[in-house]
């Protein structure tokens, strides 16, 4: 088993990681609740880059591979759903 970073929020730290999308790449997404941002994971789990912060309260996460959009949910009073066109 391969266990990514510790608690916290630096770079390579997640804070209640609740949700994760695999791009056909095999890297992978992942919703960072606490951090309110999306992270991105090479294939061997490593640090990539931060996708997007300033969520608030993202909490699930898809990848469509054919219209390459990266669909997020929040957990907002009333609900919201951010659509992102990627490379």
């Amino acid at each position: 088993m391969v266990v990514y970073g510790m608690e916290g929020s630096g770079k390579d730290q997640l804070n209640c990681p609740c949700h994760v999308a695999l791009r056909e790449d095999n890297y992978v997404i992942v919703v960072d609740n606490d951090n309110n941002r999306l992270v991105l994971l090479d294939p061997a789990l490593e640090y990539v880059d931060t996708l997007v912060e300033n969520f608030k309260e993202p909490h699930r996460v898809w990848f469509d591979a054919d219209s390459r959009r990266l669909y997020v949910g929040e957990c907002t009073d009333n609900g919201s759903v951010k659509v992102y066109q990627t490379k």
